[in-house]
């Protein structure tokens, strides 16, 4: 039976919820509790390996969102504790912790991308944000 995109989301984040104190949403929420992740997928390609048994890569981009309320250097430092490459704090050391996401395909984290404001929604708060790309490989 061909793996949901749905249930890698879900797999996401459960590998993501492992954070302590990260707010993990495997949809757009209305409204963010930062720190949050938001997972997002990007891209389901079927077509990047016809004739592979059905192998499908679908790509994802992890949105990690801290507060601006304390101002940029705290939440700076904030998103900085959460991309860092290593400790218990880590998104990247959480994505690694289980690269098989319980079995339903091949994790592999791809790098961060830089810092920006944005408001969520439009007219909402400001968040400081970097973005975490993923392939998922999965059948």
């Amino acid at each position: 039976m061909a793996t949901s995109l749905a249930a890698i989301r879900d797999a996401l984040e459960t590998r993501l919820a492992t954070v302590s104190g990260l707010h993990v949403y495997d949809v757009w929420p209305d409204q963010l509790d930062p720190p949050a992740a938001v997972i997002r997928p990007t891209i389901v390609d079927a077509e990047q390996c016809a004739g592979s048994s059905g192998i499908v890569l679908y790509v994802f981009e992890m949105h990690i969102f801290t507060s601006l309320a304390p101002g940029l250097p705290a939440a700076q430092d904030a998103l900085d504790a959460l991309i860092t490459a290593r400790g218990t704090g880590s998104i990247e050391a959480a994505l690694l912790g289980d690269t098989t996401l319980g079995g339903i395909g091949r994790l592999i984290p791809l790098p961060w991308r830089g810092y920006s404001s944005v408001k969520i929604p439009e007219n909402g708060p400001e968040y400081l944000r970097a973005i975490k790309d993923c392939e998922v490989w999965a059948a």
